[in-house]
C-alpha cells in the first residue's frame, strides 16, 4: 500500500486507524468462531487470530472497489459502505460464484450440501464421495471444485491417492449457505414457472385441440320456423369458440319441423350420438309416424325387442297401451316392415286385439299358411263378444286374393256357418280361388237344410262345376227354393251340357211356373233349336212371365219355321204380346202379309 502511495486511514480522535479495525473485526470473527461469544465474554485478554487469506481478500476488495484516489487512502467510510468484514467477504464469495455458469452454479449448490454441517461447520470429503452425494459425475464436479479453490472458497487436500475438499474457513459458511438456499429458492421458482409455462402451453393446446375436434366432429341440428322447414345437420358445436371457422352447414335431414311433436320441436339441439341422428328425429314424431321412419334407416332395435336386450321398444309400448286407435294403423305399417318380427307381431295382434287390419298385413307379407290358420283355428278369432266374422272374412278375403287354394278344406267346412255374410264371403272365396277339386264336397253339401247355403253353393258350381254335377243341378230345377232353382237353371246354362234337354222338356210341363220358365231359359241357352215347338206351346202359359220368358227365348233360337204358329197366338189376348215379340226376335217377313189381313192383329202389336 505504502509503495503505490495509498493508505489506511489513519487514528484520528477516538477514532482507530482503519487497520487495526480490519485486523480487529477479522479476529472478532474468528474468535467467535473457535470460542463463542460467551468465552469470549468470561476472558480478558483475548488472542489475535486473523487468517492471512482473509485478510488478504478484505484489503484486496477495499483496494479494487473502495479506494478514494482524491484522498490516495482507504476511508472509514468506505469501510462502513462496503458492510465492514463481513459485507467484503461476502460480496468476494458472490462476486466468485456468479462468475460461474448456470450448470457450474447447480453443481457447486450440490457439492456445498455436504461440505457445511447443520451448525455452519466445515465438513471434508473426497472427490469420490461428494460426487456420489451429489449424484453427479466426478469429471463435471471437479473443474467446479477446483475454481472455487483457487477462488479461496475451497481448501484442497490429497490424503493418499484422493483428493479432498472442505471450505477454506468456516467465516464463509454462513454466506455459502445463505447463497445456497437462495439458489435452491430460485431453482425452485423457475421449475414451477416452466412448470406452470409448460401447464398453460399444454392447457392451450389442450384447449386448441379440443375446440378443434367439437367443432370438427361434432354435429347440431337447426330448424326456424318461417325461416326454413327441413330440419338442417350442421357441423360443429353450439358451445364455446369456433377457433378454426369449422361450424358449417352439412346437409338437410329428411324430417321437417312440422313432422316433430310439438313439445319436441327445437331452434337448435346438438347431436351427441352422429350415429344415432335419424334415431333421434324419428323419436321426436308423433307415435304413430315413427314406425317407418325407423325402418327407412334399418334402425330396426328401435322398433322391436331383441332377445339381447327385453327393454320395451316402439312395438310393444303401443301394445301394451291397449288403445285401438293406435293399434289399428300399426298393422299395416309392420306389413311394411317386412321381418320375420313383424310376422310374430301381426299374429299377437290378431290374437289379442281381433284385429281384421292385421289379417290384411299378414296377407301383404304373403304369409299364406298364416291366414289357412286363422281360418281354422276358431277359439283364437273370435272377440270378446264372441264374434268370429271380422277375422274369418278378412283372412278368406286375402286367400282369395292370393290365390292360395289349400285353404278350400278350412272354406268347406266353414260353409256350415249360419251367418249370411260368412256364407256369401267363404262362398267367393272358393270361386276366387278356382279348385275343382271341393266339387264333389259341395254336392255333398246340396242336401242341407240351410237354404242360404244351398243358394250360394249352386251358384259356385257355374264356376267350380262341370257336368257331373248336371243331374244334381237339374233336379234341383224342382227345388222348393225360388233362389236354389233359379242358380241351378243359370249353372246349367252355364256348363252347356245338351244332354240334359229331354230332362228340362219335361219340365216345361211342371206345375210350378218358376220351374217351366228357368226350364226354358236353361234350353235356350243351350241354343237346341229342336225344342222350339214345345217352347211355342208356351206362349200360351197361364203365366205372363213364362209366356215372355218363352218369346225371347224363341226369338234367340232363330227358328223361322215356326214363325206361322205365332200368327195364330194373335186371336188369343194373354199370348199375342209374347208371340209379337218372338216374331220381332225372328225377323221373319213372310209372315207379315198374314198378320195385316188378320182381324185379330192388334194395332200395338204389328209395330212391334
Amino acid at each position: 500500500m505504502k509503495q503505490t502511495g495509498y493508505c489506511f486511514a489513519p487514528k484520528k480522535g477516538d477514532q482507530e486507524a482503519l487497520l487495526d479495525q480490519v485486523l480487529h473485526d477479522l479476529a472478532k470473527r474468528e474468535q467467535e468462531k473457535q470460542f463463542g461469544v460467551q468465552e469470549l465474554l468470561e476472558l480478558k485478554e483475548l488472542p489475535l487470530l486473523v487468517e492471512p487469506p482473509h485478510l488478504q481478500i478484505v484489503c484486496r476488495e477495499l483496494w479494487h472497489h473502495h479506494r478514494d484516489d482524491q484522498l490516495r487512502e482507504i476511508s472509514h467510510t468506505a469501510y462502513q459502505q462496503a458492510g465492514r468484514t463481513e459485507g467484503i467477504l461476502e460480496i468476494y464469495f458472490l462476486r466468485k460464484i456468479h462468475q460461474f455458469s448456470k450448470k457450474e452454479q447447480a453443481l457447486a449448490s450440490a457439492a456445498f450440501d455436504h461440505l457445511i454441517g447443520q451448525r455452519s461447520t466445515k465438513i471434508a470429503h473426497s472427490l469420490g464421495r461428494l460426487a456420489e452425494l451429489s449424484r453427479v459425475a466426478e469429471k463435471d464436479l471437479q473443474p467446479v471444485l477446483d475454481r472455487l479453490q483457487d477462488g479461496a472458497v475451497l481448501r484442497r487436500q490429497k490424503r493418499g491417492e484422493e483428493f479432498w475438499y472442505e471450505l477454506y474457513h468456516d467465516i464463509f459458511s454462513e454466506s455459502i449457505d445463505k447463497w445456497n438456499r437462495e439458489f435452491k429458492t430460485r431453482q425452485r421458482l423457475k421449475r414451477f414457472a416452466r412448470g406452470a409455462v409448460a401447464v398453460l402451453i399444454a392447457g392451450g393446446l389442450l384447449f386448441a385441440g379440443n375446440n378443434w375436434r367439437v367443432n370438427h366432429y361434432g354435429l347440431y341440428l337447426a330448424s326456424q320456423e318461417g325461416v326454413f322447414d327441413r330440419i338442417e345437420v350442421h357441423q360443429g358445436t353450439l358451445a364455446g369458440w369456433d377457433m378454426f371457422q369449422q361450424r358449417d352447414f352439412r346437409y338437410e335431414s329428411p324430417f321437417l319441423r312440422q313432422e316433430l311433436e310439438a313439445d319436441k320441436r327445437f331452434d337448435r339441439s346438438i347431436v351427441e350420438d352422429r350415429k344415432n341422428t335419424r334415431a333421434r328425429l324419428a323419436g321426436r314424431l308423433p307415435i304413430l309416424d315413427r314406425l317407418p321412419r325407423y325402418a327407412e334407416n334399418g334402425l330396426y332395435s328401435k322398433i322391436y325387442r331383441s332377445e339381447q336386450n327385453k327393454e320395451d321398444k316402439l312395438v310393444e309400448t303401443i301394445l301394451k297401451t291397449g288403445e285401438k286407435d293406435l293399434i289399428k294403423p300399426l298393422a299395416p305399417q309392420l306389413a311394411s316392415v317386412r321381418t320375420a318380427k313383424s310376422v310374430d307381431l301381426l299374429l299377437r295382434i290378431v290374437r289379442e286385439q281381433k284385429n281384421e287390419n292385421a289379417v290384411t298385413a299378414l296377407a301383404q307379407l304373403g304369409e299364406k299358411a298364416h291366414l289357412v290358420t286363422l281360418l281354422e283355428d276358431e277359439g283364437s278369432v273370435k272377440d270378446e263378444d264372441g264374434d268370429e266374422k271380422p277375422v274369418r272374412m278378412s283372412a278368406a278375403e286375402s286367400l282369395s286374393r292370393l290365390g292360395h287354394s289349400s285353404a278350400s278344406p278350412a272354406l268347406i267346412k266353414l260353409l256350415k256357418s249360419t251367418d249370411e255374410d260368412m256364407l256369401t264371403n267363404f262362398m267367393d272365396t272358393l270361386m276366387e280361388l278356382g279348385d275343382s277339386s271341393v266339387v264333389p264336397e259341395l254336392v255333398k253339401l246340396l242336401k242341407s237344410t240351410n237354404e242360404d247355403m244351398r243358394v250360394n253353393i249352386v251358384y259356385a258350381l257355374s264356376e267350380l262345376g262341370n257336368n257331373s254335377v248336371v243331374p244334381e243341378l237339374v233336379k234341383l230345377l224342382k227345388d222348393a227354393n225360388e233362389g236354389v232353382r233359379r242358380n241351378a237353371a243359370f249353372t246349367l246354362s252355364i256348363l252347356g251340357d245338351s244332354s240334359v234337354v229331354p230332362e228340362l222338356v219335361k219340365l216345361l210341363k211342371d206345375a210350378n211356373e218358376d220351374v217351366r220358365m228357368n226350364a226354358a231359359r236353361v234350353l235356350g241357352k243351350l241354343g237346341d233349336s229342336s225344342v222350339a215347338p214345345e217352347l211355342v206351346k208356351l206362349l200360351k202359359d197361364a203365366n205372363e212371365d213364362v209366356r215372355m220368358n218363352a218369346a225371347r227365348v224363341l226369338g234367340k233360337l232363330g227358328d223361322s219355321s215356326v214363325a206361322p204358329k205365332y200368327v195364330k197366338f194373335f186371336v188369343d189376348e194373354d199370348a199375342r204380346h209374347s208371340a209379337a215379340e218372338a216374331l220381332a226376335e225372328l225377323g221373319d217377313s213372310s209372315v207379315t202379309p198374314e198378320l195385316v189381313n188378320s182381324n185379330s192383329a192388334h194395332k200395338k202389336h204389328l209395330m212391334i
